[in-house]
């Protein structure tokens, strides 16, 4: 989370990659697109902020496991 925060420039809109804990390999999805939001005052779509969403997948004991974390990101243009 912190290296796609102060990476400059967009977030890539995907990107996948593993990492091998010691424990198993851990397969990270990072996803990034418009936040969608506006400007309550003008209704202007603020298109320099991003949402991105970074999910994890491994398997334990079998079983396929995730968790996820959203987060926005500014990047002024």
């Amino acid at each position: 989370m912190a290296e796609v925060q102060t990476t400059r420039g967009l977030p890539d809109e995907k990107k996948e990659f593993s990492v091998d804990t010691g424990y198993g390999k851990v397969k990270v999805i990072q996803t990034s697109m418009r936040a969608g939001l506006t400007d309550e005052a003008t209704g202007a779509e603020m298109a320099e902020i991003r949402r991105v969403t970074l999910t994890a997948k491994w398997i334990r004991s079998g079983i396929e496991q995730s968790q996820q974390i959203a987060f926005y990101v500014y990047r002024p243009g």
